[in-house]
């Protein structure tokens, strides 16, 4: 046996206390913010003036990127733990960017292709696009929540294949692994405070 062999139960132990927002969500709180903001962009750039307007988009667009970039770091600080190999939990979790190979680490994670990308988001949003930078900045809260349950879903997996582990270790039967790890979520605080250090 190997921690592997459990790695399913392992993972949606962790993704049940650290729920992941649905892209769906993402993008059409973005889109949704978008046409609004655009519907209304005339009566925005009258009322604040053009410069604030194309300034204040860009600066919204910015303060996604920080906030994304930030927390997806951590993810990756996560993910360049042997471990996270040894326990499989990289068949389970991954970048999806396609300016980012699959399993970044945190040196490889900003790309000249991912500063290319922003900087033409930047420029977009603070020239002609404002409300891209407006649709990005309605998506952070988002954003900054499903990385930052995305990074607790890795460490808590890890720490809890580390337990399985050591039983597999010490001979533990199998359906005695199973029942350890069926309990895990019955009991968040003790499973959380034991769990994720």
């Amino acid at each position: 046996m190997e921690v592997k062999d459990y790695v399913e139960e392992i993972t949606q132990t962790a993704c049940s206390f650290f729920p992941s927002y649905r892209p769906r969500t993402f993008y059409a709180t973005v889109i949704a913010t978008i046409v609004a903001t655009g519907w209304f962009s005339s009566d925005i750039s009258e009322l604040i003036g053009p410069t604030v307007h194309k300034v204040s988009g860009g600066l919204a667009f910015l303060a996604n990127r920080v906030v994304d970039i930030g927390t997806s770091l951590k993810i990756t600080k996560e993910m360049d733990d042997p471990r996270f190999v040894e326990y499989d939990l990289n068949k389970y979790y991954r970048e999806k960017s396609p300016l980012v190979v699959k399993h970044p680490t945190p040196r490889e994670f900003i790309t000249p292709t991912m500063l290319i990308g922003n900087l033409i988001g930047l420029a977009i949003s603070s020239t002609f696009g404002p409300n891209l930078g407006y649709g990005m900045a309605a998506g952070t809260p988002q954003t900054y929540l499903n990385n930052r349950n995305v990074a607790r879903q890795i460490r808590l997996g890890k720490n809890i294949g580390d337990e399985v582990k050591a039983m597999i270790e010490n001979d533990t039967p199998d359906a005695d692994i199973r029942q350890f790890l069926s309990n895990l979520k019955e009991n968040k605080k003790k499973t959380l405070d034991t769990y994720l250090i």
